[in-house]
């Protein structure tokens, strides 16, 4: 994963699946560095990883420089009060 997100053609992906990969804070961060790009991702699905309130907060802060992700999908992650 970690691979593809440093990956420069992630530039040009529209979709991205990423479902129970055990995806945590290291590779949240690294998301919301893509997300502050505002490429053309308009799907992300991280449903079922271990994303936490932390990770959350850091998603949602990239969410405001990015005008084309139009689906996030954070279900079956430990999210909390906090981070929903």
């Amino acid at each position: 994963m970690r691979c593809a997100v440093k990956s420069t053609e992630l530039l040009k992906i529209l979709h991205l699946s990423l479902p129970d990969n055990m995806l945590g804070f290291p590779e949240a961060t690294m998301l919301a560095s893509m997300i502050c790009k505002n490429t053309p991702l308009k799907t992300l699905n991280l449903s079922s990883n271990q994303l936490n309130s932390q990770c959350a907060q850091i998603i949602a802060n990239s969410l405001i420089f990015n005008h084309n992700l139009c689906k996030l999908d954070v279900s079956n992650n430990r999210l909390g009060d906090h981070g929903v």
